[in-house]
């Protein structure tokens, strides 16, 4: 209670009342006979801090349940509680597994939604051979899925979605004779799956699909799954797997009359889809975005099949014929034909199943252009070659490039003179990543974002943006320039839920509140939010393990630099930290030394002192730290150096100044001004020219 912030709990009932037994503290289970505590469950509770050690010493715990709370959590003792067999650690600020192979009676256990980044899922896990249930999804882990998994031999389910796991499915996972359920969804997975799966007794769900790793995912065949006898889900959309449907595909199943759920969506599968698929009396088979040439005609006539549609719909509930296409590649109620292609010859899809028609795709993304010329003022633009006109493909419209010349894949017309509002239907180009509107006087909206499947950069920089409502819905977006606008207030508690976000920029706004602690953005490389108002204490951004860059210069934060900041960075990358003018005190904390090279920037605050230890890192600002050591990290009190706050080689030089009584002072006596260093400016544009040198390369 104490080490975990107690009194700032949500639920705290009865907790610390000496007067109430433990076992009707809030959270608190205990044994009905010797009441020794077997459970604690506080999760969503706002426990924060480090949990103590002593609390392994509670021999009878068997469940620990601590999810959804910003808590450090370590393993150092655990062998100590002797009958833990449940914990759950999900999104909490775990980073590190080390001494989890001590606690050997684990049957469950849940790290979901932590941040592991590129490590390898630690081998102790796969010594706690009495594991059942183990929930890695969504943290982050990276290398590959290891042979010895196998040594769990009683493994139920292992979910492990949404990670950066590499590689291929090692075959030994055949061995989990146990194994029930299997998820390995968005990775980074590659080749064939081992044909030591087709015979898995014991699995009924298995889940690879690859939705957003448009570059990886599986190949080979199409598995048959013969001798899986309860495999009753299978999801492989988005793979590369080719050939044809097997027409053997899971005929070993001990019912065939139970519901089948089998999605082969957008692999590159061809020929007919099997006759002897008719032994399923309830299939649910997605097949669309493939290249199916043939239906069985038999198959029409499974009125159960595709949850009863096929009873309505026929073939088309199956999949759309030839020339014709709907978003799901069939008739799934009575408002979704399949509607024809406009184009004829061959600019028809030959194949079943189509998810659009080229030809339609296209001509709807050219009404879209023609609508974000008319409705921005496209007759006053800079630049407008070849914008309206018909004869000319849009994919050589002024700023537009397409994906692999077919449809639009970037719309580049930063400072272009565009002026009035974007029309919203821009998010309905399924194939855009890149949207640049940069120093463009224009009224941008997020309505409609969430429908851009693929937008991952979004630059709106100097375009007199006032609101960042609506963004949380771009659920892909890495790379996000909001500076030079007039934004004001907090950033939207939604922005957590832009978990892909890399980058993000809203320097020069009038953001204020206090810093968002971004635990949710565990991809964030760079951060830029000088020049706002943001106050109150220094976030310590120890989750965000990629962070490389982060400039918060220009604000109001106050209170000392968190010993934990950066903690989990990466020490051999080079750091760029600006906390410049701001109102910050205390010591520039020894636990910076833990970097290798560094970039620092603090001048302007109201720091008393530097830790000595930091004074030998001869690599620091350019090598500046190995020429002037203590004085290139920051002028000492009494001193000052113009507009740097420290000595360089660039010709700054601490000099006298009595008025100075704080180390960094950038003038002698007076307030300076609140200005975002630039500095960083310079490394982010350098960063963004890169970016467009390479896009129209591209």
């Amino acid at each position: 209670y104490e080490a975990t912030g107690g009194p700032n709990w949500a639920h705290q009932n009865y907790w610390m009342d000496n007067n109430t037994p433990i076992c009707q503290w809030h959270g608190v289970s205990c044994d009905g006979g010797s009441n020794k505590v077997t459970g604690l469950e506080l999760p969503s509770n706002n426990l924060g801090g480090t949990v103590p050690p002593v609390l392994f010493q509670l021999e009878n715990l068997e469940e620990l349940n601590l999810r959804d709370n910003p808590v450090d959590f370590e393993f150092k003792g655990i062998e100590k509680a002797a009958s833990l067999k449940h914990l759950y650690l999900d999104s909490t600020k775990l980073t590190s597994l080390e001494g989890i192979g001590e606690a050997i009676k684990l049957e469950t256990l849940h790290l979901q939604q932590n941040n592991f980044y590129g490590e390898s899922i630690p081998g102790d896990i796969f010594s706690l051979t009495n594991m059942r249930h183990l929930y890695l999804s969504d943290s982050l882990f990276g290398g590959t899925l290891p042979a010895k998994i196998a040594q769990l031999t009683q493994l139920e389910e292992f979910y492990c979605h949404g990670n950066e796991l590499t590689g291929t499915i090692p075959s030994e996972i055949a061995q989990l004779n146990q194994l029930q359920v299997l998820v390995l969804s968005e990775n980074n997975i590659i080749g064939t799956i081992p044909t030591e799966m087709n015979a898995m007794a014991g699995l009924k769900s298995l889940f690879i699909d690859s939705f957003t790793k448009q570059t990886v995912g599986l190949s080979g065949p199409v598995p048959d799954f013969a001798g899986a006898a309860n495999l009753r889900e299978i999801y492989l959309n988005s793979n590369g797997l080719t050939g044809t449907v097997p027409a053997n595909l899971l005929s070993g199943l001990s019912d065939m009359d139970q519901v089948i759920t089998v999605g082969l969506q957008s692999n590159q599968i061809t020929g007919t889809v099997p006759g002897e698929l008719k032994r399923f009396s309830k299939l649910n088979i997605d097949l669309a975005g493939n290249q199916i040439t043939a239906i069985d005609g038999t198959l029409c006539a499974m009125g159960s099949w595709m949850s009863g549609l096929v009873n309505k719909f026929k073939c088309d509930a199956i999949l759309c014929p030839p020339g014709t296409f709907n978003q799901h590649g069939r008739q799934y109620n009575e408002d979704s034909d399949c509607v024809p292609c406009l184009g004829d010859g061959d600019d028809k899809d030959p194949y079943y199943g189509s998810l659009m028609c080229e030809s339609e795709e296209k001509k709807k993304e050219k009404e879209i252009l023609k609508q974000l010329y008319n409705t921005c003022g496209g007759t006053k633009w800079k630049n407008q070659d070849n914008w309206m006109r018909d004869d000319v493909d849009i994919c050589h419209w002024y700023g537009i490039s397409c994906h692999e010349s077919r449809l639009v894949d970037s719309i580049i017309l930063g400072s272009n003179n565009l002026v009035g509002t974007p029309p919203k239907q821009i998010f309905e180009m399924t194939e855009l990543k890149w949207l640049w509107l940069y120093a463009n006087p224009i009224n941008f909206k997020f309505d409609g974002i969430g429908s851009a499947p693929k937008l991952t950069s979004l630059l709106l920089d100097s375009t007199g943006l006032t609101s960042l409502d609506g963004v949380e819905y771009a659920s892909v977006l890495e790379d996000l320039d909001v500076r030079f606008n007039n934004l004001q207030g907090e950033l939207p508690s939604g922005f957590a839920k832009l978990v892909n976000l890399k980058s993000f920029a809203c320097s020069d706004n009038e953001l204020s509140g206090h810093l968002p602690s971004f635990s949710t953005l565990k991809r964030l490389e760079r951060l830029r939010m000088g020049g706002n108002r943001f106050s109150g204490p220094l976030q310590d951004y120890a989750t965000n393990a990629q962070l490389k860059s982060m400039d918060l210069s220009g604000n109001y934060l106050t209170g000392t630099i968190p010993s934990s900041f950066l903690k989990n960075a990466d020490k051999s990358q080079s750091i760029y930290i600006d906390l410049s003018s701001n109102e910050l005190t205390g010591m520039v904390p020894a636990e910076f030394d833990f970097f290798n090279k560094m970039t620092l920037y603090l001048r302007d605050n109201k720091i008393t002192g530097i830790d000595p230890t930091l004074c030998d890192n001869d690599a620091w600002n350019d090598g500046d730290v190995e020429s002037f050591q203590c004085d290139a990290i920051l002028c000492p009190q009494g001193t000052y150096a113009l507009n740097d706050g420290r000595a360089s080689r660039a010709g700054s030089q601490c000099i006298p100044c009595n008025k100075a009584i704080y180390f960094g002072a950038s003038q002698c006596g007076g307030v300076s001004t609140k200005n975002p260093g630039s500095v960083a400016g310079l490394g982010w544009m350098t960063g963004l020219a890169g970016m467009a040198v390479a896009i129209l390369c591209w």
